[in-house]
């Protein structure tokens, strides 16, 4: 009886005792994901910044970075109240693996296709262009189609849209040599180791005068694509950030205009 009686006094202490400690555990209790929204979003500061010496796109001259998206983007940071950012110059092959792979880091200047769609987040476009082919002048080569293409051997930069191009018109891959750099495309069709090249006009035209190229030698086939340039962000950057950089681009129409056109490009 004596027990019965401290039962029935302790139950009402015990039940807000057993409210309490399952209301601390309820709190101690979060959902997957929660404790990674409290952390800061990465800002510009934090996006590793990538490209590749392809003129007139971005390019080095005298060791200073300069190109139609590098401007671009020092416009960006400025409309965005952000300090200028380093910018790490990089193979293209490299540089398109780490931002398939890597959270935070941005790769430019990229075409976007199809393929690439759903694998970045894109902010652009910077501007438009041609990819052609072209041949040797003294050879007088004439193609009915991209496909004619696959009767010759075709110089292609790895990762490149050229080479995707190429591939959805009909040229076989085993048709293609690939290399690392516009250079050594145009030393390898110059030399006659191909007898085509696949690259965007603007880019022909700026190495030929970056090298002092004779552009003479050198005749447009055919044109393969009319594409579109833009700012591939990593699909594990904060889409907010990469909004950000688009609606900054969105307000500096006027500026970009000025820019592409500066370097001969269309806008």
């Amino acid at each position: 009886m004596l027990l019965a009686g401290w039962s029935r006094q302790l139950q009402p202490w015990l039940s807000r005792f057993t409210v309490a400690v399952a209301l601390v555990l309820a709190g101690s209790v979060r959902p997957a994901g929660a404790f990674e929204s409290r952390l800061p979003p990465a800002g510009a500061e934090q996006i590793s910044y990538l490209t590749e010496d392809y003129p007139p796109s971005n390019y080095l001259e005298n060791g200073q970075l300069k190109g139609v998206a590098v401007d671009l983007m020092k416009a960006l940071w400025k409309q965005m109240g952000v300090a200028e950012q380093p910018i790490e110059v990089i193979n293209w092959a490299r540089g398109y693996q780490r931002a398939l792979a890597a959270p935070n880091t941005v790769l430019f200047a990229m075409t976007r296709n199809a393929e690439r769609e759903h694998l970045f987040q894109w902010v652009g476009p910077i501007n438009h262009g041609l990819y052609c082919l072209y041949g040797l002048a003294s050879r007088k080569l004439r193609l009915a189609s991209v496909k004619d293409a696959d009767a010759h051997r075709v110089g292609v930069l790895r990762e490149d849209a050229g080479y995707k191009f190429l591939i959805e018109g009909g040229v076989a891959e085993a048709r293609m040599e690939k290399v690392a750099h516009v250079l050594q495309l145009i030393q390898m069709l110059d030399a006659g180791h191909v007898d085509l090249i696949c690259l965007p006009a603007d880019s022909m035209n700026s190495f030929l005068v970056q090298q002092k190229g004779d552009r003479k030698r050198f005749a447009t086939v055919m044109v393969v694509h009319r594409s579109a340039l833009y700012y591939a962000f990593s699909k594990e950057t904060p889409p907010k950030l990469v909004r950000r950089f688009q609606e900054a681009l969105d307000k500096l129409e006027g500026e970009r205009k000025r820019i592409v056109k500066r370097y001969g490009g269309t806008p």
